[in-house]
This record gives structure tokens, C-alpha cells and sequence, in this order.
């Protein structure tokens, strides 16, 4: 009786290589909805939705990374209006977590003006300004379109 015979290494590799381009070209490509030039908060909110219910963590991970980047505040979020109440529920939640991530973060010591690596000197000298906490959805954002000061005990 025969092995089976496998295709070999270099055929697996290219098919890789293949869906990573694939993969990252219809990111690029659908990152906002079609016939939209700019992304905003509502639509990161919907894909975060979309990754919790694909239960895609490397999506809901880069995505919640890509909003903390952008550094829109929690508090654009407007009001998504969905008429499915059991998908408007999770969209509503979805911004209090948030707030509650980002606060943990910014309660570290990293602000969200910061680069992704850091160096220690970076990190020490961040350490010492001042905390600001985002408010969450329905909160006052300020002129600069940032997040307002508050005391991490009044956390939303």
C-alpha cells in the first residue's frame, strides 16, 4: 500500500502568501462602506460588532487598536439607530467597553497621543502628565474634539 502524497511545501507557502495578500488588500479595500471616502466612529463601531459575533478575536483586538489610534473619543459615537433591538443592544454595550478599556489604559500611564512602542523614558515621562479619561457616549467632549478630564473614581 502506497503513502498518500501531500503537496509540497513550496505549493503550501505561495497558497499562503496568497490569502495574506487577499486578506490585507480586501481589509484596505472595505475598511469604510462603499462610495465613503473617510472612516468614522459608527463605522469602527459596526465592525467591532461584526468581529464579537464572527468571534473574530484578531479582528476585535486590531480593531479596538486601530479606534484607541485614531483617537476619536468614545463620546463620537453617535447613536446608531438600529432597528434591530437585539444588534442595537450589543452596539450600545460595545462603547462602555471601551471607555472602560481605555480608562484602564490611560490609568497605567499610557495616554492615547502615545506611539505604539514606547520607550521607558517615553513611558516615565507619560506617567507624570495629566490623566485624561474618556467619558463614554453622551459625555461632553471638549473643542479640541478630545476626551474631557475627570476622576478615574466617576468612571462611565
Amino acid at each position: 500500500m502506497r503513502a498518500p502524497s501531500f503537496p509540497r511545501r513550496r505549493l503550501k507557502a505561495s497558497w499562503l502568501i496568497l490569502m495574506f495578500i487577499t486578506n490585507a488588500s480586501f481589509k484596505c479595500v472595505h475598511r469604510t462602506p462603499e462610495g465613503k471616502q473617510e472612516d468614522t466612529p459608527l463605522f469602527s463601531l459596526y465592525r467591532l460588532y461584526e468581529s464579537l459575533i464572527l468571534n473574530d478575536n484578531d479582528g476585535l483586538r486590531n480593531e479596538i487598536e486601530y479606534f484607541w489610534y485614531a483617537r476619536w473619543p468614545v463620546a463620537s459615537i453617535p447613536n446608531p439607530h438600529d432597528p434591530s433591538g437585539s444588534r442595537y443592544a450589543v452596539l450600545s454595550a460595545i462603547p462602555a467597553l471601551l471607555v472602560e478599556s481605555f480608562n484602564q489604559r490611560t490609568e497605567l500611564g499610557l495616554p492615547r497621543k502615545a506611539d505604539a512602542i514606547v520607550s521607558r523614558e517615553e513611558l516615565e515621562q507619560y506617567q507624570k502628565e495629566d490623566k485624561i479619561f474618556d467619558l463614554g457616549v453622551g459625555a461632553e467632549v471638549d473643542e479640541s474634539g478630545g476626551a474631557v478630564k475627570k476622576d478615574p473614581g466617576n468612571c462611565a
